[in-house]
């Protein structure tokens, strides 16, 4: 890989990352030093990890799946982190496991080589992961103070959400997949 393709993997999350930024920074949101490290740390690297596997990537369907998996876990850790998903973040220990679904999604990835088909299984292996974590929430029960019972069905919404993404981006890495096989088939 030469220095100028090597540069503009960097370059566009660097540039991104920064606009973002400005925003809170300009609006004098609430943010300390670290929330800026963190969010900027975030931010940069989702991006560059989406350049980093669609560099060579010609397909769309593939591109728009990475893209939508990226999001939802770039949001699923920032939702983790700014308000906790069981009480505050801080709080509330069990909000960790949530890390082990993204954690599924890096080694899915690396053992898939980024594999359309491969990244399909991953998508669904993390959504079973966050239903089994919800499952085991709910069965072990957590303190009234931080998940009052009220607050179930916005615990299910939040879950379902995710859920969705995860599900619509394996769609897209079969489809990709499928469009790969088919495109391979006639060279």
């Amino acid at each position: 890989m030469n220095t100028e393709k090597l540069s503009g993997l960097f370059i566009m999350p660097a540039a991104v990352t920064i606009a973002l930024l400005a925003i809170p920074f300009f609006a004098k949101a609430d943010w300390n030093l670290l929330d800026f490290v963190v969010a900027g740390f975030l931010l940069f690297t989702t991006g560059f990890i989406f350049k980093l596997i669609t560099f060579k990537a010609t397909n769309l369907t593939y591109k728009i799946a990475a893209a939508i998996a990226l999001g939802s876990g770039l949001f699923l850790i920032w939702a983790n982190l700014a308000v906790g998903i069981i009480g505050e973040f801080t709080e509330h220990p069990i909000n960790l496991v949530y890390f082990g679904i993204i954690a599924i999604g890096i080694i899915g990835t690396i053992i898939t080589r980024f594999q359309a088909k491969g990244m399909k299984y991953t998508m669904l292996a993390m959504t079973g992961a966050l239903f089994l974590i919800a499952f085991i929430v709910l069965l072990i029960g957590t303190d009234e103070k931080y998940f009052p019972s009220h607050s179930h069905f916005g615990f299910w919404v939040f879950h379902f959400f995710f859920a969705v993404q995860f599900i619509i981006s394996a769609l897209l890495f079969h489809r990709s997949a499928n469009e790969q096989k088919v495109s391979a088939t006639k060279n």
